[in-house]
């Protein structure tokens, strides 16, 4: 009953509201490759008609319009709806992140936390503080710790990364579905954010309902090793 509670609780308060990023993503990613089709079938029969020579500059003009809309559903406005969405989905994070840091009895909460991001606060609350078996070691955790400094160079810096930066650099490197272009800023590709809340979502997952069901049953039968020694037995 305690498990299927916890898991029921995560589906309904976290899983839910990740799956709205997912499907507003989907949602807008396909307006996208509709608009863009819609544009480059105009632009197609404008190219086929005959134009009278005293139309000729209007036209290329109204051909040049359409082309600029058809990069636009190509590259501006998916990159801004990616950016976008990548902020909001590491802010939701945070957010969730931290409303695992309860007050405690004696007065301490993680606002006497100093240094460091809300994250990296939250972290040491957790581990230090509350004593929770912080799942620090996995891949999920890894993956978002890199995206906080593409999340950090899209809001301080516009995307754009610095040629020092060599830590960034790297990292996005060995990522897929983003990459830096010959401008230095960072373009994030269809799939990259999609793949970011599925990490958030393992993450959560493992913190907020994998570490209490382990801590439960330390806490009736002992650690798992010695429930199993005991059923053996």
């Amino acid at each position: 009953m305690f498990i299927d509670n916890l898991v029921a609780a995560y589906s309904l308060t976290i899983q839910s509201e990740l799956m709205n990023f997912s499907f507003y993503a989907e949602d807008v990613e396909k307006r996208f490759n509709e608009n863009k089709k819609k544009v480059e079938e105009v632009i197609d029969l404008y190219l086929q008609e005959e134009v009278d020579e005293r139309w000729e500059r209007e036209y290329e003009e109204k051909v040049e319009s359409f082309v600029e809309l058809q990069d636009r559903y190509n590259n501006d406005f998916p990159e801004i709806m990616r950016s976008s969405l990548l902020i909001s989905v590491y802010s939701f994070f945070e957010q969730k992140l931290v409303s695992q840091c309860k007050p405690m009895k004696n007065g301490l909460s993680i606002s006497d936390i100093r240094g460091g991001s809300v994250v990296d606060r939250a972290k040491k609350y957790l581990e230090k503080i509350m004593e929770v078996d912080f799942p620090a070691n996995n891949e999920h955790w890894k993956f978002l710790r890199e995206v906080s400094l593409i999340r950090n160079c899209i809001v301080h810096n516009g995307g754009f990364v610095e040629q020092s930066s060599n830590r960034l650099r790297n990292i996005i490197n060995n990522m897929e579905n983003i990459h830096i272009n010959e401008y230095d800023k960072i373009i994030i590709e269809k799939g990259f954010v999609e793949e970011m809340i599925d990490h958030v979502d393992s993450f959560l997952f493992e913190l907020i309902v994998q570490t209490k069901v382990r801590k439960e049953i330390s806490r009736n039968y002992g650690s798992i090793s010695e429930t199993v020694n005991r059923l053996s037995n």
